[in-house]
């Protein structure tokens, strides 16, 4: 599962690194963050389920593991909403069957979700995306097609 911990974010809009903290006394004191995500043209934004005012940011490398946030409050949500509006894509979504990949057995309804921009697909078990999706980038393949 996830594990929640409040953190600290800054984000610099020069370089696009969006770094997490443990508090704002350790961001301004020019410590080393926690963590950090490089983003940019295939970054992907979404609104996901498994909690109140919940995000999930992915860089749209493959190997990239997603990074979910909470705004404390639906206020907070719209305004990191407003600050990465060019992250947040058109996406096309639906319920279709998913065929496990090792057996080629054992067919499942999912709900799918597919961002227009970057060619991320994410598949959930079902339309509340409460909780981390399987990720797989369509890249070229997607782009030929479109």
């Amino acid at each position: 599962g996830i594990n929640w911990r409040k953190r600290y974010f800054v984000f610099d809009e020069k370089s696009e690194v969006l770094s997490y903290y443990t508090n704002q006394d350790h961001a301004e004191g020019a410590e080393d963050p926690l963590g950090s995500m490089q983003m940019g043209d295939s970054t992907s934004i979404i609104p996901v389920g498994m909690r109140e005012n919940c995000l999930e940011i992915h860089t749209g490398n493959a190997d990239c593991i997603p990074l979910y946030v909470q705004a404390s409050d639906p206020k907070m949500l719209l305004l990191w909403k407003l600050h990465f509006h060019s992250y947040i894509h058109p996406c096309k979504s639906g319920y279709l069957e998913k065929r496990a990949r090792k057996s080629g057995r054992n067919w499942r309804t999912r709900y799918f979700c597919l961002d227009l921009t970057t060619g991320l697909l994410r598949v959930y078990e079902n339309e509340k995306m409460d909780h981390v999706p399987t990720v797989e980038t369509l890249g070229p393949k997607f782009e030929a097609q479109r």
